[in-house]
């Protein structure tokens, strides 16, 4: 990836980019992802992104960097707010409302008016109800909205949300229902990146605060 510098670039989404802010992927990036997308696929993996993979890097940096956990909390409600949008687009009704019940109780969790048991109940049906699903596609926006609720109790769950959705985008965009590649998995592996340094924008946005309403006291204290 390339460090945005000098004057303002454009990404894939249209959005400008400022120099020190995110880093741009380069042609040679997508095809890393393309590869890993397809690699995964011939291994039948449910999985087409791993937490681990390169094209998380700056992303993961960036979560690193923000010491606020309000911070963080706050855009993975953003992008589980999304993904029930995705499941209610796709017609999931059954899955749009569990994944919007884990986010309400999770929003609960986090302004410390419920204890973890309470929310772990409504986020654990998430995750059943996206064990019963038969397309992939709104199992990994069920899965990954478990995870950004999750990011509540452990930051550790921040890069899950992007893990499940990513794989759902791809899946959606490639109709992957064998073992095949198709050709355009260059073009959304290209999309998939733009999604990527969207994640990192929103973050970098959101972290600059303020962070409104209650919120409960573990979430107050830095990271250490």
């Amino acid at each position: 990836m390339e460090r945005a510098d000098g004057e303002n670039r454009i990404g894939g989404d249209g959005c400008e980019k400022t120099e020190g802010e995110i880093e741009i992927f380069t042609a040679a990036d997508a095809e890393t992802v393309a590869q890993n997308i397809a690699e995964r696929r011939k291994r039948r993996r449910a999985l087409l992104f791993h937490p681990d993979d390169a094209c998380f890097s700056s992303l993961g940096r960036c979560l690193a960097e923000t010491h606020d956990r309000r911070a963080v909390v706050s855009w993975a409600f953003s992008l589980a707010t999304e993904g029930v949008a995705a499941l209610q687009a796709n017609g999931c009704t059954e899955g749009a409302d569990e994944a919007a019940n884990a986010l309400s109780s999770a929003r609960l969790w986090a302004a410390g008016a419920i204890g973890m048991p309470a929310a772990r109940q409504s986020i654990l049906s998430c995750h059943a109800c996206a064990k019963r699903q038969a397309g992939p596609c709104a199992s990994s926006y069920l899965h990954a909205v478990v995870q950004a609720c999750s990011v509540v109790h452990s930051v550790k769950h921040a890069l899950g949300y992007p893990v499940y959705e990513l794989t759902a985008l791809a899946v959606k965009s490639l109709s992957l229902s064998s073992r095949e590649v198709p050709r355009d998995i260059l073009s959304c592996a290209r999309a998939l990146c733009a999604r990527i340094e969207a994640y990192e924008r929103t973050l970098r946005r959101i972290r600059r605060g303020p962070f409104p309403g209650a919120w409960a006291p573990f979430l107050t204290r830095p990271r250490t």
